[in-house]
């Protein structure tokens, strides 16, 4: 019994640090386009982030009906 409030008793620490900037903010991926290749998404996806300061990274997904969504995260 002792170990198990232990490990709760250490669980509710863990949750209550708090978090530093980079680790506080919360990322969102926005759908930006519809491509028929993957080389294409990645492409445009490696230049999107190249131009803009906001957007730190991409994601090409493979669509149901073919093709590739490029989702910008942000």
């Amino acid at each position: 019994m002792r170990k198990i409030v232990a490990a709760g008793v250490l669980g509710l620490a863990v949750a209550m640090v708090p978090l530093s900037g980079a680790q506080a903010t919360t990322e969102r991926t926005v759908w930006r386009a519809h491509y028929t290749t993957a080389v294409e998404c990645a492409q445009m996806g490696k230049a999107i982030v190249n131009s803009s300061p906001k957007v730190w990274g991409y994601q090409c997904v493979a669509h149901n009906l073919g093709g590739f969504d490029l989702y910008l995260i942000y």
